[in-house]
């Protein structure tokens, strides 16, 4: 005879259920109630939503970790490089490196110009829908919309935001007496993207900080309603002038032109300051420089073959695909080669990974180094901030059947960085790139294997152009 199962199991099942119940309601409504936003430092409010201070913690957490080793206190104020970061994940558990078959390359592509996106004044140069110069009587607005990309992968969300940033650079400073406000709109959507990436999370911080840029969640509401409160939030003068919905229009929207290859940006030495008095507001410009900057042009790096270009191989984990299967070869072979030739006895050479880095941590790797060599992929989403300091230079390299070097070669040459890139196969590129989606799938997640001879001669090709770029520099 079976045994009648006990009270007290079924009053543990029910209250389970009743636990899985209740917080199903809790996540439902975190994700319906947009009203969450207001008062998060993204904009010191995000305007029409309630106080969120978990967004607020994932904001300060992501953007203002400091880059201490465990066990100490983190030092305000001051600049770390990637040279002194004992805890930085240079290389996983295992090996760096996994025995792989070196791919064949084509020759070095180096000097390419992308004119479709390198003049970002042009993209702001007509008429924009709205009225561009929406007035009260002290202040208008600069005002920029975004939109969802596909999954809103994060590298076709920040085409998108550098191309409001430009926008808002280009048209903050006229010879208007009326205060410029720059206003970002993003829709409901993409409010789990801004909390869960932090390289979106810092970005932002740093406009709403720096630049005072406030950001209005699309809820359906009126936007004329939403930019009166800013206005209000804005200025102590309160003002009875009506305002017609009509002209609440965004007047740049990125989204309408076509980035699907490429970005546009303008104003890149600004946007390293902006994060210079962010992260390090004790810190001078000059001090940043000297501290973390143009090692070339202080150390006349032509008459002084001692000095030499801090690089940086930014890696990907494996399970990401597209990485580096023999990142830990190609930096022993670089690092013998160099130092052998005597090219740099102060330099580094080190294998880096951003996963799971805040922003503050990929914006000091790119800082900190003068040439970088990645793999294709959301990494390099932060090279602007190469731009720190002249000369610098980065080295894409592309797996076989996957060529896309307008995406992130653009946006280089827009901030001032050079840009070279391989292509790691026996063809050409432009004949053999796959098509259907299964074949760009597989593309994708290829792991890159590049012969370590052929990186330490293209890299030392890329040295010599930091040399000579930086003889023309003045102390």
């Amino acid at each position: 005879m079976l045994e009648r199962p006990k009270v007290r199991g079924k009053a543990t099942v029910v209250v389970s259920l009743v636990v899985l119940v209740l917080a199903a309601i809790s996540t439902l409504q975190n994700v319906t109630d947009l009203s969450r936003y207001q008062g998060s430092p993204i904009s010191e409010g995000i305007h029409s939503i309630k106080n969120d201070t978990n967004l607020n913690a994932t904001i300060q957490r992501e953007t203002t970790k400091e880059l201490t080793p465990p066990g100490q206190e983190p030092s305000k104020g001051t600049l770390s490089t990637p040279s002194n970061h004992s805890h930085w994940p240079t290389e996983p558990p295992t090996a760096t490196s996994i025995a792989c078959d070196p791919s064949p390359n084509q020759p070095l592509v180096k000097g390419i110009s992308f004119p479709q996106y390198e003049n970002a004044s042009a993209y702001f140069s007509r008429d924009f829908p709205g009225d561009k110069n929406m007035m009260f009587p002290t202040h208008s607005f600069v005002m920029c919309r975004v939109h969802p990309v596909g999954k809103s992968h994060f590298p076709h969300v920040m085409q998108q935001l550098y191309g409001c940033y430009s926008y808002w650079q280009e048209n903050l400073h006229d010879k208007s007496q009326l205060e410029k406000i720059p206003i970002l709109q993003v829709p409901a959507n993409m409010r789990g993207k801004l909390e869960r990436n932090p390289f979106l999370t810092g970005f932002l911080q740093v406009m709403t900080k720096q630049l005072g840029v406030k950001v209005i969640v699309d809820d359906g509401r009126n936007q004329a309603e939403a930019i009166m409160e800013i206005y209000c939030n804005t200025t102590t003068t309160k003002s009875n002038q009506t305002f017609n919905p009509t002209t609440a229009n965004f007047t740049f929207v990125p989204q309408d032109f076509d980035l699907s290859g490429g970005y546009i940006l303008s104003h890149a030495k600004e946007l390293n300051e902006l994060v210079r008095e962010l992260f390090y507001p004790s810190m001078t410009s000059m001090a940043f420089r000297e501290t973390n900057d143009n090692i070339c042009a202080s150390n006349h790096a032509m008459s002084n073959e001692n000095v030499g270009p801090r690089i940086g191989i930014l890696n990907r984990k494996a399970f990401n695909g597209r990485f580096f299967s023999n990142a830990e070869d190609l930096e022993h072979s670089l690092r013998s080669v160099i130092s052998s030739k005597n090219q740099s006895v102060s330099s580094s050479i080190q294998i880096y990974y951003f996963e799971d880095r805040s922003f503050q941590e990929q914006v000091e790797f790119f800082q900190g180094n003068d040439i970088i060599l990645s793999p294709h992929g959301a990494q390099l989403t932060g090279v602007p901030f190469l731009a720190n300091k002249a000369c610098s230079q980065l080295l894409e390299l592309f797996p076989k059947r996957y060529w896309i070097p307008s995406f992130f070669g653009s946006l280089a040459r827009n901030a001032g960085v050079q840009y070279s890139y391989l292509y790691l196969s026996d063809n050409p590129p432009e004949g053999e790139q796959a098509t259907s989606l299964r074949e760009r799938v597989h593309a994708r997640a290829q792991s890159l294997c590049p012969n370590p001879q052929e990186i330490v001669s293209v890299v030392l090709q890329l040295v010599n152009d930091w040399r000579q770029c930086c003889n023309t520099l003045k102390p």
